[in-house]
């Protein structure tokens, strides 16, 4: 009896969440399903549930590179570093794309760019000489670009990872 009752019931909530989309809202313990998006449930997990600390956290995830400039004459030594979604350090290899440009998100440019010069990683190809790279960063996300410009001035460094794109201004004096 206590076997046919486990599966009657088992079957019973088998239903309800197969027909979950009927409903506006339904909660079921830890799982809500809360609407439809081409007739397909939506479920999210509530917070403190055993699934809601296996998923994938912002800290699993890429987010936007930075690069740090520092101003010294003509020549920008410009530190790196691959970021998790959540702002910290990614510390793993990772494929950047950096270019620099006239304009923040601009189109690269060698204009005002003598040389950019990519170390501590590996460079995988050039599609604008000294203006445009692809690279794989060192084992903890970072690479270093020295950026040498031909006058005082401001140009901008763009970096991607990924979907991630950010852009950083850099001053030559």
């Amino acid at each position: 009896m206590k076997r046919s009752m486990l599966i009657g019931i088992f079957l019973a909530v088998m239903v309800i969440v197969a027909n979950a989309a009927r409903y506006e809202q339904l909660n079921v313990g830890v799982l809500t399903v809360e609407t439809e998006i081409n007739s397909i449930a939506v479920a999210t997990v509530t917070d403190g549930a055993a699934l809601g600390t296996t998923a994938v956290q912002p800290a699993d995830i890429w987010g936007a590179p930075t690069a740090t400039p520092s101003t010294n004459l003509l020549v920008n030594t410009v530190a790196i570093q691959a970021k998790n979604d959540a702002g910290g350090d990614l510390p793993e290899f990772r494929l950047i794309r950096i270019w620099t440009s006239e304009t923040s998100m601009g189109a690269a440019s060698t204009n005002n760019i003598e040389t950019l010069v990519l170390s501590t990683g590996t460079a995988v190809d050039t599609v604008t000489a000294h203006a445009d790279y692809r690279y794989v960063t060192a084992t903890d996300g970072s690479a270093v670009a020295t950026i040498t410009a031909t006058a005082a001035g401001t140009n901008y460094v763009m970096l991607s990872d990924g979907s991630s794109i950010s852009a950083t201004a850099i001053t030559f004096e």
